[in-house]
């Protein structure tokens, strides 16, 4: 988990339990108010990478034009004792809308696999 979205949790389910303790005079234990909130360094800050003007571009104009995007990979099946190659595509018709909607959304490639059931 990133640190941040760890962080964020953090402060969420404090705020959570400390609504239902304040407002709600619920009593219960905050287990989140001993949790450490982590100082994110400037350093992983400025490591975050951003995709610039020109790649959308550029990655929309190879979408929309449909190109095939497949890989070959040969790996070794123990089940079959040998080698096997197979080829990976990666174009699907409904990735230009994807990208789009995940670029409109702010979305990191790990929420939309998240959202995909991939991770």
């Amino acid at each position: 988990m990133y640190t941040t979205t760890r962080n964020a949790y953090i402060v969420t389910y404090r705020s959570l339990y400390k609504f239902a303790q304040d407002i709600r005079e619920i009593d219960i234990k905050n287990p989140f108010k001993t949790l450490k909130i982590v100082n994110v360094s400037q350093k992983i800050m400025n490591g975050i990478k951003t995709i610039s003007a020109g790649e959308v571009k550029t990655l929309f104009e190879m979408l929309r034009s449909a190109k095939e995007l497949n890989e070959e990979i040969t790996y070794f099946s123990k089940k079959k004792n040998k080698y096997r190659t197979e080829t990976k595509k990666y174009y699907q018709p409904y990735l230009l809308d994807g990208i789009r909607l995940a670029l409109a959304l702010g979305y990191r490639s790990q929420n939309i696999a998240e959202v995909n059931g991939r991770t």
